[in-house]
């Protein structure tokens, strides 16, 4: 997504960039793997939900992404671990001025009722798409 946004906006007006992950250790990975992107009129933040409290950037990608479905958290069947704080998914989906991608298992998502929610209306308003349909 990053490498598209480069290629639509690299001749325009310098826009923020904010990838937020709900776990740390996803944010070391991204960091590593981003490191050598250079970007012209793109600045890119990479940093856990806690640490964008408080900001904003023009475009957010938020990493939902986990390896597999979850058995129980804490007891609680429809659970997706941190995902599933309110308050954390709260600051997460507000810190984008103009554009949210989401970038997650919708089937993992769809076990905790918040998230269901939220990808109920997504798909409601055809907002959602398949990562084979947007391409390498």
């Amino acid at each position: 997504l990053l490498t598209e946004f480069r290629h639509k906006f690299g001749d325009g007006p310098t826009i923020s960039i904010g990838v937020i992950s709900f776990y740390r250790k996803q944010v070391i990975e991204l960091k590593s793997a981003l490191k050598s992107m250079h970007t012209k009129n793109m600045t890119i933040e990479i940093s856990t939900v806690d640490g964008f409290q408080g900001s904003e950037k023009d475009i957010i990608l938020l990493s939902c992404v986990r390896s597999r479905l979850p058995i129980s958290y804490r007891g609680r069947p429809d659970s997706v671990g941190f995902l599933g704080d309110h308050c954390r998914t709260n600051v997460a989906l507000t810190r984008a001025r103009h554009s949210l991608w989401v970038v997650g298992n919708c089937d993992v998502l769809s076990t905790n009722k918040l998230w269901r929610s939220l990808l109920d209306d997504a798909q409601e308003r055809n907002l959602i798409a398949n990562s084979t349909s947007l391409g390498t």
